[in-house]
């Protein structure tokens, strides 16, 4: 069990989930969660997959209904971050294509 750990808030309301409780719930990169307040507590969960069944010859195997979305590539994160960077910095135009 993992004890509770302090994290901050952005001013976009973003906030990182530490490696280790990440892991100790099994979330993966572009992992698809469920947010939601109840009680004055911000709970946050993996959202179930659907699945179909499907025959494979003698058997039947459970596959997504939906494909899963690819995770980011390093290089739409550095686009990003850097055209961030641009635009609080007063040089972007705000009209930057990201890959």
């Amino acid at each position: 069990m993992i004890h509770a750990v302090r994290t901050t808030m952005d001013s976009a309301g973003r906030l990182v989930i530490p490696k280790k409780l990440r892991q100790a719930a099994g979330l993966k990169t572009g992992a698809l969660l469920e947010i939601q307040c109840r009680d004055g507590r911000i709970e946050i969960e993996p959202v179930p997959i659907e699945l179909r069944f499907v025959r494979h010859g003698k058997f039947v195997v459970a596959l997504p209904k939906r494909r899963p979305s690819k995770p980011f590539t390093a290089e739409t994160v550095e686009a990003t971050l850097e055209a961030l960077r641009e635009e609080r910095a007063g040089k972007g135009s705000g009209s930057r294509r990201l890959r």
